[in-house]
């Protein structure tokens, strides 16, 4: 039998490969299908400073908010959440009484979905296309984020 957390993981990557279908036959320049393995391997060694950054700050926060982030709250004795709350006032709690079924169903859709898919369907289509620029300055826009 199928968990609710495993029917979500199916679903999303569902989403997922959708979109990345839709984005190939949207966003992908035509030769890029008739490019051969070779150039596509001098492209990837071009890019893997860049892949090896992100992957990097990726691997780093995952590891900042599964295993650091505990320990260093309670070395430091305080967790900032209430501090930022305090900041907040009731702004969260005002727009939660305002929404809707349908601006809560689009922005789920939005974070759990799309934000995923924008994080790793842009560097990919930075390196198929050979966008060095454009990797690099996302993987230090990421680095500094």
């Amino acid at each position: 039998m199928i968990s609710v957390v495993e029917t979500w993981l199916i679903i999303l990557g569902l989403v997922n490969i959708i979109l990345f279908i839709i984005a190939l036959i949207i966003f992908m320049p035509r030769k890029i299908f008739k490019t051969n393995i070779a150039d596509f391997y001098e492209t990837f060694k071009r890019h893997l400073p860049y892949l090896l950054l992100i992957l990097g700050v990726v691997f780093i926060h995952l590891a900042e908010v599964n295993i650091i982030d505990t320990p260093v709250t309670e070395w430091i004795g305080t967790d900032f959440a209430y501090d930022i709350q305090n900041i907040e006032g009731d702004v969260v709690f005002w727009f939660s009484q305002h929404w809707t079924p349908v601006l809560v169903y689009f922005f789920v859709f939005m974070y759990i979905a799309v934000y995923p898919f924008t994080l790793w369907f842009s560097p990919t289509y930075f390196l198929v296309v050979d966008k060095k620029r454009s990797m690099k300055t996302l993987a230090y826009g990421l680095l500094l984020i």
